[in-house]
């Protein structure tokens, strides 16, 4: 468990990134405030967890998860990580018969993400909505 007790990380590289975190994209302050969320994780040598992601219900679509980030620790990158983790949930969609949206699409994610999210979309057969 990477939070105790819900307000403090046992691991600090589960901090905010500017409290020397390294998952770039994860907020710790905004955990609690949102329900129905899942949590990908992708764990590596050592139990370390290479990289994480977060699955959010929408409050506005029916049947609909958001990917509300995608985060790998910098020591991990390129290594194709991210693209295992989004192979999860794209696999998680089509078990639980759900889409898939994004929150927002960062600078990054345009770059290193896009073509890999729409290939998996069509691999998988699941509607992927633009945010």
């Amino acid at each position: 468990m990477v939070y105790g007790d819900g307000s403090s990380p046992r691991d600090d590289r589960f901090r905010h990134i500017d409290q020397g975190g390294v998952f770039k994209y994860f907020l710790p302050d905004k955990l609690n405030r949102r329900k129905e969320k899942l949590f990908y994780a992708l764990v590596k040598e050592a139990q370390t967890v290479a990289g994480i992601a977060e699955l959010e219900k929408s409050p506005y679509r029916d049947n609909t998860y958001w990917i509300s980030f995608l985060s790998v620790d910098p020591e991990f990158q390129g290594n194709g990580y991210s693209k295992q983790l989004l192979e999860e949930i794209f696999e998680f969609a089509k078990r639980e018969g759900i889409d898939l949206q994004l929150s927002t699409l960062t600078n990054d994610g345009e770059t290193k993400l896009r073509r890999n999210l729409e290939d998996l979309a069509e691999k998988h057969s699941i509607q992927f909505v633009e945010g």
